[in-house]
């Protein structure tokens, strides 16, 4: 996993003129032509506060402009809070929604790649083989199909709303609150067993698993209590059954964007860098980029020798 400190060097975590899978990985690169540096933790802040801020408007809109229209249900009984796929379901609402959860999904790609890759990498390099190698292997591939499910299911959950078909955005939803639990399972199994940064302090690292593990009992507690009150409001129309859904969903969205906000301290000291290594401006250690792949080469025969 590569860091960018500074102007123009990418630090490695492996050896010299190491080769992975016939990839060379060394430890200093001279970097050129650095064409965008975004710090990671930026990232993270604003891909939270996209869906955050898009959820109050959306609400707040709703309550002091369609409260009558976003609070009706099926059922003949008072509502005090809707729902966020009702707030997010009218318009003009639906269009700001929908644009945020866009901007929102589409790094998650990422974080969801970056943390598969550093799972991996210290699988790799604590349980090379093994039962436990093959056993972590699985689990890492479980939780980022969840973490990818998840995603595509908030697109979808958005972009078909409620009001439009409510059986394809029910079970959109559905899926979406299973990926999502799931994903957060695995991610606190994993976390502690697997997930090491040369950045990371200890303190950071355990801060971080804290609030993992607390985001995700209260997850627990408020998915019980949605269930719970959403059964009562479809059986029995109970009064005020629906406003307790609501609040419920509410947090319960709030928890799933902290929980993934956690990754700025995760990937403390990373950037995301788009920057051009031509071969002949790339240059490690001092040497060309093709005496390294001569070197790298050369190890790699002598070593299968």
């Amino acid at each position: 996993m590569a860091v960018m400190n500074g102007r123009s060097q990418v630090f490695v975590n492996n050896g010299p003129y190491a080769t992975t899978n016939g990839h060379i990985t060394v430890p200093h690169v001279t970097v050129q032509n650095v064409l965008v540096r975004i710090n990671f933790a930026r990232i993270v802040i604003v891909i939270t506060l996209l869906p955050f801020c898009g959820l109050l408007v959306c609400l707040f809109s709703c309550m002091l402009f369609q409260f009558e229209q976003v609070t009706i249900t099926f059922c003949p009984v008072t509502n005090y809070l809707p729902s966020i796929s009702a707030v997010t379901g009218v318009r003009p609402q639906t269009h700001l929604w929908r644009l945020c959860i866009a901007l929102h999904c589409t790094p998650r790609f990422l974080i969801a790649l970056l943390y598969r890759a550093t799972f991996k990498q210290n699988l790799d390099r604590l349980h090379p083989s093994g039962p436990f190698w093959s056993w972590y292997s699985k689990i890492i591939t479980v939780d980022f199909a969840f973490s990818v499910v998840e995603n595509i299911s908030l697109l979808m959950v958005s972009v078909v709303s409620s009001p439009d078909n409510y059986p394809v955005h029910e079970k959109c939803f559905i899926t979406f609150l299973i990926t999502s639990i799931g994903h957060m399972i695995m991610c606190c199994y994993l976390y502690p067993n697997l997930f090491f940064q040369p950045f990371l302090s200890e303190c950071e690292r355990t801060k971080s698993l804290l609030w993992k593990r607390r985001i995700l009992s209260l997850v627990f507690m408020l998915a019980a209590g949605m269930a719970i009150f959403f059964f009562r409001h479809r059986r029995y129309c109970a009064p005020g059954a629906f406003s307790y859904f609501a609040f419920c969903e509410y947090w319960l969205a709030i928890l799933n964007m902290g929980f993934h906000a956690t990754s700025c301290w995760d990937f403390v000291g990373k950037e995301l860098v788009i920057a051009g290594w031509p071969k002949d401006e790339l240059v490690v250690n001092g040497k060309s980029y093709e005496y390294a792949l001569q070197l790298s080469k050369s190890n790699s025969d002598k070593a299968s020798e």
